[in-house]
């Protein structure tokens, strides 16, 4: 997941990879990371998406496709359910932050 977490993976296609059922699979990552799967494929591109907001001037598209995202929209609104904060506000707070260090 981390070399390919933007491309349009779904769980399926990772089970079928390492040829086992999807359910021992979530499972199996539950139990090793406290996570599922899918959970943390988007912590993921979350946290990618956060380097790229604060170290690149790319528009919030380029980043939302860039972390795997087709559409700005669905980014933004999943960026701000596991950041509290907007694309373009956390690039503002980082900006500012670095520019005061």
């Amino acid at each position: 997941m981390d070399l390919n977490y933007y491309d349009a993976i779904k769980i399926k296609d990772i089970a079928n990879f390492l040829n086992v059922n999807v359910n021992y699979l979530s499972s199996a990552f539950k139990e090793e990371f406290n996570l599922l799967p899918k959970q943390y494929l988007m912590k993921l591109k979350i946290r990618k998406a956060k380097k790229l907001l604060s170290t690149t001037n790319n528009t919030i598209t380029v980043v939302a496709n860039s972390v795997g995202f087709n559409d700005s929209l669905a980014f933004s609104k999943v960026f701000k359910q596991y950041t509290q904060s907007s694309p373009s506000s956390y690039r503002k707070q980082a900006t500012e932050t670095h520019l005061s260090n």
